[in-house]
């Protein structure tokens, strides 16, 4: 079974958010608010979002299962429809699936750590999307 870098849920999932919440404290408490910092403070707030709905996965030979807030949703590996590695960032994966998935219509996910495998998350999967 191959599964998501535990080491690295912490990282980036919820890294992100504090910094985002450490650095608007810091801006408004020193600076104080002003109409001209949204235009910094948004994107890091929606960046900061987006890694808090990373996924954990765990793809066995039969089926991929992943946690993103609470609970394991199960998926067959007929309900992929791609997978690979974002562009924005090395340790994020994507898979493609036939619904969409709430916030940009694919599943991004932590990576596994390479060093410890034979072979990578992503092409585990895409090697079981093949069969």
């Amino acid at each position: 079974m191959r599964s998501s870098d535990s080491s690295q849920f912490f990282l980036q999932r919820y890294w992100p958010l504090i910094f985002f919440l450490g650095v608007t404290t810091f801006i408004v408490w020193k600076i104080g608010f002003r109409w001209g910092q949204l235009l910094f403070l948004v994107p890091m707030f929606l960046l900061s979002l987006f890694h808090l709905s990373l996924a954990v996965v765990e793809a066995s030979d039969e089926a991929v299962r992943y946690r993103r807030l609470s609970g394991w949703t199960m998926l067959r590996f007929d309900e992929i429809t791609s997978c690979g590695f974002s562009k924005l960032r090395i340790e994020i994966g994507y898979m493609g699936l036939k619904h969409f998935v709430w916030p940009l219509g694919k599943l991004y996910f932590i990576l596994d750590e390479p060093t410890k495998r034979d072979m990578d998350l992503v092409a585990f999967i895409r090697q079981r999307m093949e069969h």
